[in-house]
């Protein structure tokens, strides 16, 4: 389990019910759709803010691979949620946080 999903379960619990990947894909998609229609999501919205993201982590975490990032859409009850996966590399060495 990443640690966004962790953080998401601390905040807003658990669902009752697991949703099967074709009700999630299907949530994930609507929102996307809902916020594309309503003009909130620019084309070049996400790749900039998968790269901000990116460079604001780098800061803070070793990141194995750029490339290796996931973006998930839910919806629970009237609140939007995104997920963001990022695989980390294993170290000794830890960060100095300035």
């Amino acid at each position: 389990m990443s640690l966004i999903n962790l953080i998401s379960e601390a905040i807003f619990g658990k669902d009752k019910k697991e949703k099967t990947a074709r009700e999630s894909a299907k949530e994930r998609l609507h929102l996307v759709l809902v916020n594309d229609r309503a003009g909130q999501i620019a084309p070049d919205f996400m790749p900039k803010m998968r790269q901000e993201l990116l460079e604001v982590l780098k800061k803070y975490l070793p990141i194995a691979d750029d490339d290796d990032v996931e973006f998930n859409f839910a919806r629970k009850e009237n609140t939007d949620i995104m997920e963001m996966s990022v695989s980390l590399e294993k170290t000794d060495e830890k960060k100095n946080i300035e």
